[in-house]
């Protein structure tokens, strides 16, 4: 089994700072200052209303992108140590399955 540990990591790294930009995002800031800007319409009820659920969900989304990338990080480590503890295994026992090991 062959595993592209480059793609891996490009992968895990894209996806955290995907997480960081979410996390970056000041959504309730932004609602909060539009609210008071309309204040005692219904647009501004309705942007009270939004505000805090929005920036709960962008934060659990920058915390799943932040795990999926810890889980793709030590998927990387993983792969690479079990493939080192195979080849030494093999190379134990004498033999190289005809150099097709590494």
């Amino acid at each position: 089994m062959e595993v592209d540990l480059e793609a891996l990591q490009t992968m895990a790294i894209a996806l955290d700072n995907e997480g960081r930009t979410i996390a970056g995002l000041k959504t309730a800031e932004a609602f909060d200052t539009a609210e008071e800007a309309m204040s005692g319409s219904q647009v501004g009820a309705a942007l009270a209303r939004a505000g805090r659920p929005l920036d709960t969900s962008y934060r659990a989304m920058s915390n799943c992108l932040y795990r999926m990338a810890e889980a793709m990080a030590h998927s990387v480590v993983s792969y690479e140590e079990a493939l080192e503890l195979f080849v030494a295994q093999v190379e134990a026992v004498g033999s190289d399955f005809e150099n097709e090991v590494r």
